[in-house]
């Protein structure tokens, strides 16, 4: 910890991102998704570097150092009772960071574990976790100014790729837990998020098709 906080402090940046070693069934590897430490640049930079993905590798918080000041100063905090919460939380710390860095340097371990709640599969709570997160998304975009073209778009992808998973997983359940999915579904404010982002076509027929398997649903009550 006193390395990073040395390097932090010593080229005075917003945002610290650290590489990690990964421990699979008591099996410590290096992450595959180790680099070279880099210089600092600003976090668009960083976000839109090609050597990262930013939705795997950069969307973590447990891999960063925050500066407090640039926290506070961009009232950045992550949003109450969701899962998920550091997707939209890293969007809006890139977003707003101008001294950013990744060090291949590996302080930590992160531990697979496959009964974790993030990995089991699909379950109700985590469709309706990931609807938030969708939600959430398209709450914050209306601060965005009109020079986050860029990470409005990464917003329209990431909600595309999460309505495709809820509408997959939709097919999956018995008739019981299917109307507890639908349940959760039909509460979510669609016409908000599709006013937030020009969504594309294949998308909006994503919503299409759930809306109308609300109906049905109601129906077969």
């Amino acid at each position: 910890l006193g390395r990073l906080l040395k390097d932090a402090a010593e080229n005075k940046l917003d945002m610290l991102h650290f590489d990690c070693l990964i421990d699979a069934n008591d099996i410590i590897s290096q992450n595959i998704t180790n680099y070279q430490t880099m210089n600092v640049v600003s976090g668009t930079q960083m976000f839109f570097d090609q050597t990262h993905i930013w939705w795997k590798h950069l969307v973590v918080a447990w891999r960063k150092i925050f500066n407090r000041d640039f926290l506070l100063k961009n009232r950045l905090f992550f949003e109450e009772d969701i899962m998920y919460e550091d997707n939209d939380f890293a969007f809006r710390c890139f977003m707003s960071a101008f001294r950013c860095k990744h060090t291949n340097f590996e302080p930590y371990v992160y531990r697979e574990n496959p009964s974790s709640v993030t990995r089991v599969a699909m379950s109700v709570s985590r469709l309706q976790n990931w609807l938030k997160v969708c939600v959430v998304f398209a709450k914050n975009s209306n601060k965005w100014g009109k020079d986050d073209i860029r990470f409005k778009q990464e917003a329209i992808d990431f909600i595309s790729n999460q309505l495709y998973k809820v509408f997959n997983s939709l097919e999956k359940y018995p008739g019981k837990e299917r109307r507890k999915c639908l349940a959760v579904i039909s509460i979510i404010d669609w016409n908000h998020i599709l006013s937030c982002f020009n969504l594309p076509k294949r998308v909006k027929i994503v919503f299409e098709v759930i809306r109308l398997s609300l109906i049905d649903s109601s129906r077969n009550k």
